[in-house]
């Protein structure tokens, strides 16, 4: 829990990153991430960049796996102009978009340019049974007007955040939390920052 209460209210600098600011005149900004360019959208002076990926599918071979890192993006490039899906899950009243076992993006609002900006990221709740990154009232447009970047993610739910297996008994079944950690691994490594001192 300690993870997850430092990440709710986490702020950091902006210094020199895999992952620079794009330009407000362009009318599809981009950025670039050790994965490869993501291109977002512009709208009320804001650039955004969603569903970007940040492990490998939690489908199939490994569903019951700790997050792999995403790989580089088919092409060099990831359009990341609408929101991937949520996680699934057994209630679905808070997502507005499509539910799928590879869920493992996230979002990012930032102000067109800018140095040296700080960096908000929010884990949303829901006790690991429900919830998703696209739900409005998690969305980042306010923070990034205020020349704050605001990032969020999805992380499995329900079964899939931590399931009672009997035959993974003596290993790590959060795998919920894993998801959280490699997305906050995900941003120290394209968004630098001291108070990601703490992460391995």
């Amino acid at each position: 829990m300690g993870l997850l209460q430092k990440s709710a209210n986490l702020a950091l600098s902006l210094s020199a990153t895999a992952l620079a600011l794009g330009c407000a005149a362009d009318a599809s900004p981009s950025v670039t991430t050790e994965q490869g360019v993501v291109y977002g959208f512009s709208q009320n002076d804001t650039n955004v960049y969603l569903g970007i990926p940040f492990a490998q599918t939690t489908a199939g071979e490994n569903r019951w796996k700790a997050p792999l890192v995403a790989t580089s993006y088919e092409g060099g490039s990831f359009d990341a102009s609408a929101f991937g899906p949520s996680c699934a899950q057994a209630m679905s009243g808070t997502t507005i978009v499509a539910q799928s076992e590879d869920c493992l993006n996230l979002n990012i609002w930032t102000p067109p340019s800018g140095t040296g900006l700080p960096v908000f990221v929010y884990v949303y709740g829901g006790a690991m049974v429900t919830g998703g990154s696209s739900n409005q009232q998690w969305q980042g447009w306010n923070f990034a007007r205020k020349d704050v970047i605001y990032v969020n993610f999805n992380y499995r739910e329900s079964m899939y955040a931590s399931p009672y297996a009997p035959e993974l008994e003596g290993e790590s079944q959060n795998f919920g939390i894993m998801d959280v950690e490699l997305a906050l691994q995900w941003i120290y490594d394209n968004i630098e920052g001291p108070y990601f001192d703490f992460l391995p």
